[in-house]
């Protein structure tokens, strides 16, 4: 199991690989809109204005762009952990929780969800 020292440095290291890059390609699932880290590393590809061919897997752009439950849920379980005080004492780095963040998510996942570009179903 990795020590939040060395998760901290991956995250980091992320990080760096997506200031680094020209196109990002994020994979939207069902759990993704559940890690902080998915959304912190997307809300990076959209504040620094990186070409996003996002991929819809099992979710929809209208998921994506909270128009239904399925990342709403989400964000709302965050919400409610950053108001009962979780979040940097679990490894998750001491940015990723305040109810401001939350509205940032919100912004660039409505952004992301409106680049339509790729659509998958579970196929097998």
């Amino acid at each position: 199991m990795m020590t939040i020292n060395q998760r901290m440095k991956t995250f980091e290291k992320i990080l760096d690989t997506i200031n680094g890059s020209e196109i990002c390609i994020p994979i939207l699932s069902r759990g993704y809109a559940l890690s902080k880290r998915c959304l912190c590393e997307l809300m990076r590809m959209v504040e620094l204005n990186k070409k996003i061919i996002p991929i819809f897997y099992n979710v929809t752009p209208a998921d994506v762009k909270l128009q239904t439950d399925v990342y709403m849920n989400a964000l709302r379980e965050h919400s409610r952990e950053i108001k009962n005080g979780k979040g940097p004492e679990q490894g998750i780095d001491a940015q990723e929780g305040s109810a401001s963040e939350v509205q940032r998510w919100e912004g660039c996942l409505r952004e992301v969800g409106k680049f339509t570009e790729r659509e998958l179903q579970d196929t097998g």
